[in-house]
């Protein structure tokens, strides 16, 4: 586990771009990583503050199953379960977590261990502004960060594009 995660508290998740995005996790300590975004959400480029270079990229379309790669060695994996896709399993360091919707409306998430411990809450910065406020409740790798807020913001990007539609 990354040092600079367990200090965080509040990770702020900023977001520039229209098309392909750019978001930056920073905490009060500095930039934890950034992660550039493909604009339909399925591939991912992650770079974290110690120099990793990271992959997150859907590999099963009718599933949405994203895997998590560092040098084409896959280190995590996520799986939304049921219709709605409210609850997500995610796979990582041999550890499995869950990822669940916090409201009716999906707006917050919650990430939780294999023993139900929540490890963090994840909910939008605001009415109008992108991106994401990431409240640290434990200690948390920043790659397993990384990959569960690329995860809760493919869910709002569905849930945007069904609300326009």
């Amino acid at each position: 586990m990354s040092q600079e995660a367990w200090l965080a508290d509040l990770v702020e998740v900023t977001v520039s771009g229209f098309f392909t995005t750019h978001h930056v996790m920073q905490a009060a300590g500095g930039i934890l990583a950034e992660m550039t975004m493909t604009g339909l959400g399925n591939r991912a480029a992650v770079r974290t503050a110690e120099g990793r270079e990271l992959a997150i990229e859907r590999t099963n379309w009718w599933r949405g199953v994203y895997e998590l790669r560092k040098d084409k060695l896959v280190v995590g994996e996520a799986r939304p379960l049921g219709i709605l896709r409210r609850k997500n399993a995610i796979r990582f360091g041999g550890r499995d977590f869950g990822l669940r919707a916090g409201d009716f409306w999906n707006r917050s998430w919650a990430l939780s261990d294999d023993a139900g411990q929540m490890l963090v809450k994840i909910r939008p910065r605001g009415t109008f502004r992108r991106g994401a406020v990431l409240q640290i409740l434990r200690p948390v790798d920043v790659d397993l960060l990384a990959l569960t807020y690329h995860q809760v913001n493919v869910r709002w990007r569905e849930q945007t594009a069904a609300a326009a539609s």
